[in-house]
């Protein structure tokens, strides 16, 4: 059922007008007398209802009068109702109470249900919860089953393990009074466990019994739990008939759960529909959800700009994943005007909103400086904050944070911890990042074996990380055979599904004509594009072809600049390569002192032939 409250328990704020009329003809108004005040209220509905006469709702308030005068208890409740909401006759809520009261004394359970309501609104003088409680178990007591479902409703959102217990007690009445929302909303608290005991079954049975009855909210709720197996089998197929019932009846979150078991069962094309619905009927996630179809061109052809409007109009209303899926197209600059300064100010909104993901993009942003001042100990906090709260994503980039001293003490063991919980939790990413330490023996001990098992994890679950790794592994023949044409397939992979690691690399491999035919203008703008998405080596890549003017025009400051960008994101090559430049006073001027600082700080970063340069130790 996911972390919806359910809206079934909502009880509708109606005053019950009408009754369903039974096709009788209007009594003499001499038959009404306090004797047989049964023929005031008779007449008084037919003439309210103008069944076998004209409708004459002021001569219909005058019958009810009459019969209410008997203490006549449906007399007293309808005329009561008129004069709640002046049908007939003057509005005067406060009349209205006394009628509704009248009735709810004279034995009429909607009466106290309706009295409860004015009184609980406060309708015609200051509101009063604890009386209008009172009125509402007497109707209870009385066998009105709203009337028991209204006060577990309220009771059920309590913190008190009593007023939970009372709740549930009430709700088992109101749904053995066949009032279907207490059964749904009954099913709930068996699911979370509150206020009963954790019982799925009895759950699944009472969102049926909800269901059986035409309550749009229990069809959701059943369909839900069967669709994604909450402590019950999946079943697919009831699942679908009970989410089609509750959309087909406007209940928007069923039209974005439907969308979501047809997208996995018959792919995008049979999904878009129900998205579309549930979009249009306010739920947002159902706009996150179309917009990601347009986006990555999932059995509807690909429209980046209809995407990001569709993640805009979520984004306005409220939903952070919308914000953060608005974020990464400014980011990329696909579907809308790449701005990285907006992206990061989607992915704080996120944040804000508490979507996890948010953080952990604007964290990501802040180690890389890219539309936000760099600052990798703000990157460390966002990201823990995420790893804290159960994001094992977040996990893994504290994780990759801690592996390489950025923002916090360097520290490899707990960042092979962190990749292990993240991992065993099912976040590939996790897979990925532990795989690199076992191949490095960094934390953990060395191991190819089990390095090469848990990239083919990942890249196999769709972490095209893993698939990037993968591919370097076969590209050095490191725990498996070299292979440049193994390798070239899992880089196309990876960058053609977004991962710009996986860009940069399959650049190295178009620019040397490994497996493939050279052409290093392809390269560049395979670098370019990984260079533009914070990946350092591909902005090192890029500015050697600038210094050298292949498959781009010889601008050696322009190199300078990229290797600067690479140098400050932590590149210790791209600060050699840099160094190099203000030896030679190539792109730049002559600057032998800072030639020896930067070539200090490559070899500080582990390139080891910077160490062999004049005072870089």
């Amino acid at each position: 059922m996911g972390e919806r409250y359910p809206s079934s328990v909502r009880v509708a704020v109606l005053f019950l007008l009408l009754l369903v009329p039974s096709l009788v003809r209007a009594q003499a108004p001499d038959a009404c007398s306090p004797e047989d005040p049964d023929a005031c209220a008779t007449a008084g509905r037919a003439y309210e209802e103008g069944t076998g006469v004209a409708r004459d709702l002021a001569r219909a308030a005058d019958l009810y009068r009459r019969g209410c005068a008997s203490r006549h208890a449906e007399s007293c409740r309808r005329l009561g109702a008129m004069q709640l909401l002046g049908v007939g006759v003057p509005q005067d809520p406060a009349q209205a109470r006394v009628q509704f009261q009248t009735a709810c004394e004279a034995g009429d359970a909607q009466a106290c249900f309706d009295l409860g309501r004015i009184i609980e609104r406060g309708i015609g003088r200051e509101a009063d919860f604890t009386r209008a409680r009172g009125f509402y178990e007497r109707g209870c007591r009385q066998g009105h089953g709203a009337s028991c479902t209204h006060v577990g409703r309220m009771l059920s959102g309590s913190s008190g393990a009593r007023e939970l217990r009372e709740s549930a007690a009430l709700l088992e009445m109101g749904c053995a009074l066949n009032d279907a929302p207490a059964c749904t909303l009954l099913g709930w608290m068996h699911a979370e466990g509150r206020g009963v005991a954790r019982d799925a079954a009895r759950a699944l049975e009472l969102y049926e019994l909800a269901c059986d009855q035409d309550d749009a909210a229990g069809c959701e709720q059943l369909g839900a739990m069967l669709r994604e197996g909450q402590g019950v089998p999946a079943d697919p197929r009831r699942a679908e008939r009970s989410l089609r019932r509750a959309c087909d009846a406007e209940r928007a979150p069923a039209c974005n759960d439907l969308g979501l078991l047809l997208e996995e069962a018959r792919g995008g094309a049979q999904a878009a529909p129900f998205f579309e619905r549930a979009c249009e009927g306010g739920e947002l996630v159902g706009c996150v959800n179309l917009g990601r179809l347009h986006d990555e061109g999932a059995g509807i052809p690909a429209d980046p700009t209809r995407a990001a409007a569709l993640y805009d109009r979520a984004c306005r209303g409220g939903d952070g994943l919308g914000c953060v899926s608005l974020g990464l197209l400014r980011e990329e600059g696909r579907g809308a005007t790449r701005d990285l300064e907006a992206a990061a100010r989607l992915f704080r909104d996120a944040c804000q909103r508490h979507e996890r993901l948010g953080c952990i993009h604007l964290g990501r942003m802040h180690d890389d400086g890219r539309g936000v001042a760099r600052d990798p100990a703000e990157a460390v906090r966002l990201f823990r904050r995420a790893c804290d709260e159960g994001d094992l994503y977040g996990c893994a980039n504290l994780g990759w944070m801690l592996e390489r001293g950025r923002g916090v003490p360097a520290d490899a063991a707990r960042a092979a911890e962190l990749y292990g919980r993240a991992c065993d939790g099912g976040d590939l990413l996790g897979c990925a990042n532990l795989g690199a330490l076992h191949e490095d023996g960094r934390g953990v001990t060395r191991d190819l074996t089990r390095a090469i098992a848990l990239y083919t994890r990942a890249c196999d679950g769709d972490e095209l990380y893993g698939c990037t790794l993968l591919g370097l592994a076969h590209r050095h023949g490191t725990g498996v055979a070299q292979d440049d044409r193994r390798a070239l397939e899992l880089f196309t992979r990876a960058c053609d599904g977004g991962d710009l690691r996986g860009c940069n690399a399959l650049g190295y491999l178009r620019e040397r004509g490994l497996a493939t035919a050279a052409d290093v203008g392809a390269a560049a703008r395979l670098y370019q594009r990984a260079c533009d998405g914070g990946v350092a080596p591909g902005c090192t890549s890029l500015g050697a072809l600038y210094v050298r003017g292949e498959g781009v025009t010889r601008a050696p400051a322009q190199g300078a600049v990229l290797f600067r960008q690479a140098c400050d994101a932590g590149h210790a090559l791209a600060c050699s390569n840099l160094g190099a430049l203000y030896e030679s006073g190539t792109g730049v001027a002559r600057d032998a002192r800072l030639a020896t600082e930067l070539f200090r700080r490559a070899c500080a970063g582990g390139y080891a032939a910077a160490c062999e340069r004049p005072g870089a130790r």
